[in-house]
């Protein structure tokens, strides 16, 4: 039986991590009970906001505690992985940032996991879904009215040139920004359509980043572009990329072609994600203007997904259930795959076991 009482958190990596245990504090059916991370600076910052809060600068032994029933994983991207199989096998459900894993071995062994403890929940913090541009673009499709969907381009626009050249991106040779940036629009995609791609190719560069002062070569060895063609088995494809050196603001475009309309989320005119616009187009005619959505395109709260875990974890449907969670990461790794060795890609699905109801 699942307790009635406050789920215990505990927070690993106090960088976003720190407004997660802001979420957790403020809601009366959690309480954050340790915070980790490996910097004495951040640990005393986050934790002078929480002072009942354990703290701990190493994530095992936070994990080892036996403080917490759930937790948040915010660290570096290539430190998820062992810390979530740590978690699960410890007993601890798993709220996670994107991505889950850098590699397909480590993808493996959290499935591993997953599927050693069919009683725990894991969810990733893909969050775009609760956009109220495509939450209204996911029913308009889900009806018929954009007929068949046939394509789909959607690029992440990441506008921060200097997070890929500086700080922990900048030091890991090994970073991803499909698994960084995309991984939101693919998860996305697929949330979309409800369908997976089977096989995909894929290109990276480094002009925008290479012109840099500093940029360099001997330590920075990764792309700051990486763009994706994707084959879906009902015959749609789409093109899908993160662009971390442009010049625009943070935004995600995204296009979706179907038979009856047309879908086209823009960056803004102005200096504000607000500023931007959604169109739906229904006519080739040039004389039919499109039609504007007015619908809010905010930036959604980096811990708007952890109540509705935590209703999870009580036994409500999830938002994003683990097979979808390692699906994204699945994709983008196939994509770096692609980029890497420059062939055509079959994507492979590891399969996650259905959670028990704890009930």
């Amino acid at each position: 039986m699942i307790s009635p009482d406050p789920l215990r958190w505990g927070v690993i990596g106090l960088g976003i991590g720190g407004q997660h245990a802001g979420t957790i504090d403020e809601d009366p059916s959690m309480v954050l009970t340790a915070i980790c991370d490996h910097a004495p600076d951040a640990l005393a910052s986050v934790g002078g906001r929480f002072n009942s809060a354990l703290r701990f600068t190493n994530e095992f032994e936070l994990i080892r505690s036996g403080s917490i029933d759930a937790v948040v994983i915010a660290s570096y991207d290539n430190q998820h992985a062992d810390a979530i199989v740590a978690a699960l096998d410890a007993g601890i459900h798993v709220f996670c940032e994107k991505p889950l894993a850098t590699s397909r071995q480590q993808l493996e062994e959290v499935v591993a996991a997953l599927n050693r403890n069919p009683s725990l929940h894991l969810m990733t913090n893909t969050l775009l879904r609760r956009s109220p541009r495509f939450a209204w673009l996911k029913d308009e499709i889900a009806s018929g009215g954009m007929g068949s969907v046939y394509h789909a381009e959607l690029t992440y626009l990441y506008g921060r040139l200097h997070k890929v050249l500086e700080g922990w991106r900048g030091d890991d040779p090994g970073y991803s920004v499909t698994l960084g940036g995309t991984i939101h629009l693919i998860d996305l995609l697929m949330w979309l359509v409800d369908e997976r791609p089977q096989s995909l190719t894929g290109i990276g560069a480094s002009a925008g980043t290479s012109w840099s002062s500093l940029y360099d070569p001997d330590r920075h060895l990764i792309h700051d572009l990486r763009m994706a063609l994707m084959q879906f088995p009902s015959g749609m494809t789409s093109a899908v990329s993160a662009n971390y050196a442009c010049v625009l603001p943070h935004f995600h475009r995204v296009e979706v072609y179907g038979t009856s309309g047309t879908f086209m989320n823009v960056p803004p005119l102005g200096p504000a994600p607000e500023d931007s616009a959604a169109y739906l187009y229904t006519s080739r005619d040039p004389q039919v203007p499109p039609l504007r959505l007015d619908l809010p395109y905010p930036a959604v709260p980096k811990g708007a997904l952890i109540p509705r875990f935590a209703g999870t974890i009580r036994g409500d449907e999830p938002e994003i259930s683990e097979q979808e969670a390692v699906d994204a990461v699945a994709v983008a790794l196939a994509v770096d795959n692609a980029v890497l060795t420059g062939e055509m890609v079959a994507v492979s699905y590891p399969h996650v076991l259905p959670r028990e109801n704890l009930d």
